[in-house]
């Protein structure tokens, strides 16, 4: 130790300290006790570990008696490299303990243990002090020297932990504790959770690794609670070190609440009937046909050996985590029942038997289905599970072979010209298959052709036998189109089709479906309904068989359906069947993603070319339909949204694919033409330009399929202006019938609301008038012709971000609006009602 008086610049003393300081123990040293009688206990330094004559320290200039000058300092160093290690006072400054009022008898420092040691720099918040009582020698006796060396550093107040609960469950669990500082200074927490097995008084530390994660968070995951079962956990918290912590209260993992449906007594479930927190033991045959054994809920299934459940159409199990078919054990799911898992990383062990059944409907020979497996690709192998189909007719299609095409002979001659439809004009789209089905890709596969047909006959019949899917399955897309050889390619980036399936024993949802994947998909979603008549000589998928007239629509705006009489073309209303296969058109190579969360026990799994017609909340959107008698249909779709625009919309617009089809029926907007179209919200000035192809000569009809939302107001009209006859005709009081030559019109048809046109500024003029920029996360409006009455902004998913209502000017800067890097649809109302939309990136 080396003392400095006064502010000295040298030491005025220097003691050498000796003995051995132990890890946790304190070591006292006395100076200036010779001449200072004090009978308080030690007072007279004796409870020092080494006592020294060297003076005593004071914070005053003796001479003077002035307490602003004289301060003293003491610093530690090493003997072995002579560095100062650590400090008390500050050096060369004799004034820097005024601020603490320090009486003539001194006073008692003690380090706080949030302060950072060691340390050469003095701060006097590091330290608590504590000033004598009294003045002068004789207030020795008021003081109280007895704890000098019973200073511990380490001790302080421990973090504040809250209460640690644990809900039962089947499967995995969270167990989580909150913590605060017992010092505020923003010190770090550190958790250590411990686990101790039942009958054993070890507690162990847990470590990341194996069940465990989060080992060192405030929340300790457990992934499978069936080998910690009746251990105990709980969880230390400490600051700074940890020897400093408080242990939470302690929680023991027990298994949820168990159910076993069992023989005796007969038909019973021994702990009542289950829900999807209960574990369900099959140790008796259940039949969901029966009213005493209906559809369930659980957190778990086991199907104990040679007993068998049965869930019937219309019926469901619903498992939030694992199912389980042990040996001997069966497990059948009848066509239109569906078997539901929620949580992703369920677990499915199959080692019984476990039977998917479907039934489709086939109205003609040589007719085909599109397929998808609900089971592993394992159990999915096309010969041996479609017995009796025309598998020697079964087919996956080649994306990267489907692309525009023109066949070019030696002399250079253009012989044909193809374009993106899904023929086989482009060689080898379509190409023979007879392996494993891919988890979560379609295949279309030939109908026995030895059956009954038409729309009375019997369903036919598949069985998929194997441990059935679930959880994440992905897909990956297939985008860029190669060449072959005697073809020139045409890169055309909306005809990157992939044939995919349902995966999965139960419906899925198609908007979550959608969603779910963005911008790799165009956002809808194409159903093979089967309209037009198959070749009996060329039975494959060549042209005029598999065609865009076989196909119904559907997106986030709603479907279309590809026939007007067949009940083989109801409209898809967004639930997919198991094992139903579909096209999306990729936008990217990444993965499509299936997965649990597209799955809910109450979606309709009822249907298998298309969806069935759930109750939904009526949109805004309007059916057209154009036909002749001879049976050739073509169906549209318009919607209005708030959170659309005129451009197109990822997810809402679906564009028209009209090669080699008889007829063809779209709408457009600049140069897109879409079979569903969504537009902004609904206003009576909106005027729709309608596009046609026929095949043939002759009489055809336009009229309203169907009608929802604002259409169904009697006050909204619905015309259709045919320029090419200067009719204006109300397709709500009839429909309208019109002859046609062969080929392609986009100039004949208008769809509008009003019957006249308005005095106002027509639309595309005020629309004009309406800027918007962006700049730095600020969005900026200008309207130069009408006031701004009101502002709205959604992301692509429709979810409104951002609103400002009754503004009354004509300019408006947001620089609130809680997304960036990403396009974001402004909706802007004008005060004479009109209303615009823009597209931006904020």
């Amino acid at each position: 130790l080396k003392f400095y008086a006064n502010g000295g610049a040298s030491p005025y003393s220097t003691v050498a300290l000796a003995g051995t300081l132990n890890v946790g123990q304190t070591y006292v040293v006395s100076t200036s006790t010779s001449g200072f009688a004090c009978a308080v206990p030690g007072g007279d330094g004796l409870l020092a570990n080494q006592a020294t004559g060297t003076a005593g320290v004071n914070f005053g200039d003796s001479a003077t008696n002035n307490e602003a000058l004289g301060h003293d300092h003491i610093a530690l160093f090493s003997t072995v490299s002579a560095t100062n290690v650590d400090v008390w006072g500050i050096y060369g400054n004799e004034s820097w303990a005024i601020a603490l009022n320090i009486g003539d008898r001194g006073a008692t420092f003690r380090r706080k243990n949030t302060a950072t040691l060691p340390s050469t720099t003095y701060s006097n918040s590091d330290w608590n002090v504590s000033d004598w009582l009294g003045t002068g020698a004789s207030s020795c006796s008021t003081n109280d020297y007895s704890d000098i060396g019973k200073y511990n550093f380490r001790a302080g107040v421990p973090p504040l932990v809250s209460t640690l609960t644990y809900t039962p469950t089947c499967k995995g669990t969270t167990l989580t504790v909150s913590a605060t500082e017992g010092f505020a200074g923003s010190n770090p927490l550190v958790y250590a959770w411990y686990a101790v097995p039942n009958g054993s008084n070890i507690w162990s530390l847990i470590t990341n690794g194996g069940i465990y994660s989060g080992a060192t968070t405030g929340t300790l995951t457990i992934s499978a609670i069936s080998t910690v079962i009746d251990y105990q956990f709980y969880c230390q918290v400490s600051e700074n070190t940890s020897t400093c912590f408080t242990a939470s209260n302690a929680v023991k993992i027990t298994a949820s609440q168990a159910t076993t449906w069992q023989a005796a007594p007969i038909n019973t479930w021994s702990n009542g009937a289950p829900t999807i927190n209960t574990a369900v033991i099959i140790d008796h045959d259940y039949d969901t046909t029966n009213a005493l054994s209906p559809s369930f809920d659980a957190c778990s299934v086991t199907i104990n050996s040679g007993k068998t459940v049965t869930i019937r159409g219309g019926n469901y199990a619903n498992i939030q985590n694992d199912l389980t078919v042990n040996t001997g054990g069966v497990l059948n799911v009848e066509n239109t029942g569906s078997l539901v898992m929620v949580d992703n990383n369920g677990v499915v062990t199959n080692n019984g038997t476990t039977n998917i059944k479907r039934t489709s409907t086939s109205y003609e020979r040589f007719d085909y289905i599109y397929w998808s497996s609900p089971v592993a690709a394992s159990n999915a192998n096309i010969v041996a599970t479609f017995t009796g189909w025309r598998t020697d007719y079964c087919f996956e299609f080649n994306t990267a072979n489907f692309y525009d095409a023109k066949t070019i002979n030696s002399a250079g001659t253009v012989m044909a010209v193809t374009s993106d439809s899904f023929d086989d004009y482009a060689p080898g789209a379509w190409q023979n298959y007879s392996g494993n089905m891919t988890s979560g890709k379609g295949y279309a596969i030939m109908a026995p052709t030895a059956v009954a047909f038409g729309p009375s006959a019997p369903g036919v019949a598949v069985t998929f036998s194997g441990k059935v899917n679930s959880g994440i399955i992905p897909l990956a897309l297939v985008q860029t189109a190669n060449i072959d050889a005697g073809f020139v390619g045409v890169n055309n980036p909306n005809d990157d089709y992939n044939l995919v399936g349902n995966p999965y024993p139960s419906a899925l949802f198609a908007d979550k479906f959608i969603q779910d994947n963005g911008a790799n998909i165009s956002g809808t979603l194409y159903f093979w309904t089967h309209v037009l008549n198959i070749s009996n000589s060329n039975p494959g998928p060549n042209v005029y068989n598999f065609i865009s007239d076989d196909y119904a629509l559907y997106n986030l705006t709603g479907g279309t359906r590809a026939s007007l009489t067949s009940p083989a073309s109801s409209v898809p209303t967004g639930y997919i069947g198991s094992g139903q296969g579909f096209f999306v058109e990729a936008q990217s190579s990444n993965d499509l993603v299936f997965n649990n969360s597209m799955r809910r026990k109450t979606y309709s799994n009822n249907e298998f070319f298309r969806t069935s017609v759930n109750a939904t909340t009526e949109k805004d959107r309007l059916w057209l339909n154009l036909f002749n008698t001879d049976g050739m249909f073509g169906q549209q779709l318009l919607g209005y949204f708030d959170e659309t625009t005129l451009g197109f919309d990822w997810g809402y617009d679906g564009r028209v694919n009209q090669s080699n089809n008889y007829v063809s029926f779209y709408s457009m907007a600049g140069d897109e033409k879409y079979k569903i179209q969504a537009r902004p919200t609904f206003d009576a000035s909106d005027v729709v330009p309608l596009g046609f192809f026929s095949a043939v000569t002759g009489q055809f009809t336009i009229d309203i399929d169907r009608k929802e939302g604002i259409f169904q107001n009697v006050a909204t009209s619905i015309y259709l202006e045919d320029n090419a006859m200067g009719i204006i005709h109300n397709l709500k009081e009839s429909p309208y019938t019109f002859t046609t030559e062969f080929g392609k019109y986009e100039n004949r048809f208008v769809l509008r609301y009003t019957d006249s046109a308005l005095d106002t500024p027509d639309f595309e003029t005020l629309d004009s008038s309406v800027a918007v920029a962006t700049n730095d996360g600020e969005m900026i409006i200008k309207s130069y012709i009408e006031p701004i009455q009101d502002v709205t902004v959604y992301d692509i998913l429709g979810r409104q971000l951002y609103q400002s209502k009754n503004i009354g000017a004509t300019s408006l800067t947001a620089s609130n609006i809680s997304m960036s890097q990403q396009a974001l649809i402004v909706k802007i109302k004008l005060a004479n009602g009109v209303i615009v939309t823009r597209k931006i990136m904020l």
